[in-house]
């Protein structure tokens, strides 16, 4: 008898990947012309959303309290930090995954508390 089990688990990889290809990430930013925002810039943020996905997945505290779309959530809110945006969290964010700023801020400190050095 063969099993044939199909499972998948969706992770903050998952989420990242939907918000960029969304273009949410990045499009208030451009509206705005706060920043001459460059194609450099936007892989960058990638880059250092999916570093801090990574280094979440390191530690099973992070992944057993919060739902993955939060911690992807907070991938890019650091990434934004990271890539000098004036605003790491904004409204297309807010209406895209449904949190504001407010609601990731327990995930926030758990990441400062774990990748301390790295952030």
């Amino acid at each position: 008898m063969i099993l044939d089990f199909d499972l998948m688990c969706l992770t903050p990889y998952h989420f990242i990947v939907q918000l960029f290809a969304s273009g949410v990430v990045f499009s208030c930013d451009a509206k705005q012309n706060q920043k001459d925002l460059t194609e450099r810039t936007f892989l960058k943020l990638k880059e250092y959303a999916l570093f801090f996905s990574e280094c979440a997945n390191e530690f099973y505290n992070i992944i057993q309290l919060f739902p993955s779309s939060m911690i992807a959530a907070v991938c890019i809110y650091f990434a934004r930090k990271c890539c000098n945006l004036e605003r790491s969290w904004n409204e297309s964010l807010e209406d895209y995954t449904q949190y504001k700023e407010k609601d990731l801020t327990e995930i926030i400190k758990a990441f400062q508390i774990y990748l301390g050095d790295v952030i």
